[in-house]
């Protein structure tokens, strides 16, 4: 294990930076769902220098709509020093596998999809393979939100259902893994249960959600540290998400935000709709994000 990273920070300015063209490209292959979705196509137009993100044209979709950058938007074009292109095979709606939590649509790509896709187009010696190499591509994984959404309420232990998830999330990581990715970032789920959605729901069911998201972190935490561990090449970084959605959520107003609750299309507003970060939110976590991968990009 070269490196493993458990990393949380308050936010903070950092300066905008641009892509470089005189730099080597750098690789960001991206997994998860609508809280990360570009509406990449992997057989669409595909990244290069002048067009980092391919397909659809930068910012891309998302739940938010086709003028809302999301974190990896930021990350990728606001907070780099470098060129990286952005593989961003997150899929709205996406849960871990859709043979044990769904939402009962074939058309949305689960991480095992997403991963499918990755190993058919993306790993070497595959149709759309870009060149990256393992010294210069990150791989990324936001998932885990839909999953918690859709069975935080079903019978039984929560604790083995997590375990469950967690298995499959990391015999898909080992997949990938496996033809040669080597630095990974894994983000927790946050605390969906202040969404403006769930605050329409009875506190009962907030407070089983966010005991429900608290167990499935804690064994993501352990399931990183063993991956670790048993891959002693890998550099493996964690950034949990909790601390900044929190902080933005308790202290609205010092980033320029009306309040917790309020969603729209509006600039100072913490939410696009009931379920999801507006593109202001979106830009306190990507500042967060990129202090913790700033080699990458």
């Amino acid at each position: 294990m070269k490196n493993l990273t458990l990393f949380a920070i308050a936010a903070s300015a950092l300066p905008f930076a641009s892509a470089n063209s005189n730099r080597s490209s750098k690789y960001w292959f991206s997994f998860g769902d609508s809280y990360t979705t570009t509406g990449f196509n992997v057989t669409g137009v595909q990244p290069s220098p002048s067009n980092p993100f391919g397909n659809p044209a930068y910012p891309g979709v998302n739940t938010c709509g086709t003028d809302s950058p999301t974190w990896i938007n930021y990350v990728a074009t606001k907070f780099n020093s470098s060129l990286v292109q952005v593989y961003n095979h997150a899929y709205s709606g996406a849960t871990v596998d859709a043979a044990i939590v769904s939402y009962g649509i074939p058309e949305i790509r689960s991480l095992k999809q997403q991963t499918d896709d990755f190993l058919a187009f993306d790993a070497p010696g595959k149709q759309y393979y870009p060149g990256w190499k393992s010294s210069n591509s990150l791989f990324s994984f936001w998932i885990g939100i839909n999953d918690i959404n859709i069975s935080y309420t079903r019978n039984g232990s929560y604790t083995e259902f997590d375990k469950v998830l967690l298995n499959r999330y990391f015999e898909l990581v080992q997949s990938i893994y496996n033809v040669g990715a080597r630095d990974f970032l894994f983000l927790t789920i946050p605390p969906v249960e202040r969404t403006p959605f769930m605050l329409t729901t009875p506190v009962a069911n907030r407070t089983l959600e966010h005991e429900v998201i608290a167990d499935y972190n804690q064994q993501l935490l352990r399931k990183v540290s063993s991956f670790a561990a048993s891959h002693r090449d890998v550099t493996v970084k964690v950034y949990d998400t909790r601390p900044i959605f929190n902080a933005v959520l308790d202290h609205p107003s010092n980033y320029g935000i009306v309040d917790a609750v309020s969603y729209g299309n509006g600039s100072d507003v913490a939410w696009c709709n009931e379920y999801h970060p507006s593109s202001a939110f979106h830009f306190q976590i990507a500042k967060e994000v990129a202090k913790l991968i700033k080699k990458y990009i």
